[in-house]
């Protein structure tokens, strides 16, 4: 690759490249790659001249894992396009900077589905997720990215090429935990490692059989609390077979309720539980009727029947992505949010801890409780299917962020007490390297630090993510 063709820090062109979701930084240089052969020679670049490099996207990223004020940014969205589609293996083989949505389109357009299915699943880059072990909405029942892969193709930080091939099934995670998967074959030390170990530059991932048919279900509550009681309690009904359950907090459903087209409540609907549910088509009728007799009697129960008429369902897919505009608008508008916080010295501090649905009514009692405490403006929503909500603290100044973050540190806390995690889907990469030993031993993250020694020795890639380099 011609060097001369990056991007320096003093042109204009470099501003997109200078955040993520969270964090601004400007790299010296930006690398815009378009083949493996161009990447491997930014790499060799880098390690012969010790310039740290720093891999990315599209900078959906909410720990700044994707931007750098040190060294090079190369991103990969140049390296995009899927390759194959192997509808007897079931397969698809993929370029890391396809936008992952774009993918999944392709891919359900052969009958067959891809299942992990980020919120930003129309932005992010299919490499990204890799980083990431990604997860989503449809992980309460289809697992995390980690499940699919099934061969990588990596540059190591001198440039060299490895195939990497899974060997025996892949490990029945619940959620990512944090750093390195040390636990599983050598292809799991790549995947959730957030570019410190190596460039993926090719991916080939299972895929199953596309479900026949999806309906949706936004189903208002009076409280908090008998919307994560349903979540907690859903297998009192055995009809109930769904593949997400988003929960919406009464702070959340006012900034949801400000999307394009959403339809008017009553007062009393304050909280919501969003599931999806797969069914054969001729079913629809059953597959209704078995939903409205558990949310009747559930409603009748939290004292609210009526609010049963108000139950939204949608069964075509313009009226699924309607649902999901409006389940979208939340972090798009956290994030108008963050930046006008940050002119004032605040910002957003967000969670992303996670526990067992067994514990996840105790985590949550306690969260908001302690959250209370703070007199700080916080919504909480998430994937409540796998104990795991994100709290987002809109701290107005740089005391409040202060508060804020050691609250996050003491439901991290908490939450790996419960046999939980403190990053579920979104990583460690450079604002969190607290969390690292709140879920791990000193000789689990020393083990973490060696994988990176013999893979990385000179900590070129990633520097920053994960792990802070040492002094030596």
């Amino acid at each position: 690759m011609n060097l001369s063709s990056f991007i320096k820090r003093s042109d204009s062109a470099i501003a997109p490249y200078t955040h993520d979701a969270v964090i601004t930084a400007t790299p010296d240089y930006v690398a815009r790659p378009k083949t493996v052969q161009d990447v491997q020679d930014v790499i060799q670049h880098c390690h012969h001249h010790m310039i740290p490099l720093t891999v990315c996207g599209s900078r959906t990223s909410m720990t700044g894992s994707s931007v750098t004020d040190d060294g090079i940014l190369m991103t990969l969205e140049g390296l995009s396009g899927v390759i194959n589609i192997d509808t007897e293996s079931r397969t698809v083989t993929v370029r890391p900077g396809t936008i992952l949505g774009d993918m999944q389109q392709q891919v359900e357009s052969k009958g067959l589905y891809y299942p992990p299915s980020p919120t930003s699943r129309n932005e992010c880059t299919v490499g990204a997720t890799l980083a990431t072990n990604a997860t989503g909405d449809s992980t309460f029942k289809y697992g995390t990215t980690r499940r699919y892969v099934r061969e990588i193709t990596v540059l190591t930080a001198d440039g060299t090429q490895h195939v990497i091939v899974r060997k025996g099934p892949p490990p029945n995670e619940l959620k990512n935990s944090a750093g390195y998967f040390i636990n599983g074959e050598e292809i799991d030390l790549f995947i959730g490692s957030e570019g410190t170990l190596g460039v993926i530059v090719e991916a080939k991932l299972a895929l199953i059989e596309r479900p026949d048919a999806v309906m949706t279900f936004m189903i208002p509550f009076p409280t908090n609390n008998d919307a994560l009681h349903f979540i907690s309690n859903y297998k009192d009904f055995s009809d109930l077979t769904p593949r997400t359950m988003e929960f919406i907090d009464k702070a959340t459903a006012k900034i949801m309720s400000q999307s394009n087209g959403f339809p008017k409540l009553p007062e009393n609907a304050r909280a919501f539980v969003i599931c999806q549910q797969e069914f054969t088509k001729g079913s629809e009728e059953d597959c209704l009727d078995s939903w409205f007799s558990a949310l009747g009697t559930t409603l009748t129960r939290c004292k609210a029947p009526q609010l049963t008429n108000f139950i939204t369902v949608a069964q075509s897919d313009k009226d699924q992505s309607r649902i999901a505009a409006w389940r979208h608008h939340i972090p798009s508008h956290v994030s108008e949010i963050h930046r006008t916080l940050q002119t004032q010295g605040g910002g957003k501090i967000g969670t992303d801890w996670w526990v067992p649905l067994p514990r996840m009514i105790e985590m949550m009692n306690f969260a908001y409780t302690e959250s209370d405490k703070l007199n700080i403006p916080y919504i909480a929503f998430g994937h409540l299917g796998n104990g795991h909500p994100h709290f987002n603290y809109f701290a107005r100044n740089a005391a409040e962020k202060s508060r804020a973050y050691s609250l996050v540190l003491d439901c991290c806390r908490m939450a790996v007490s419960l046999g939980g995690g403190v990053a579920g889907e979104h990583g460690i990469g450079k604002i969190k390297h607290d969390l690292l030993k709140i879920q791990h031993s000193p000789e689990v993250i020393q083990k973490m630090i060696a994988l990176k020694q013999k893979w990385d020795p000179l900590w070129i890639l990633g520097r920053g993510n994960i792990f802070t380099k040492p002094n030596t």
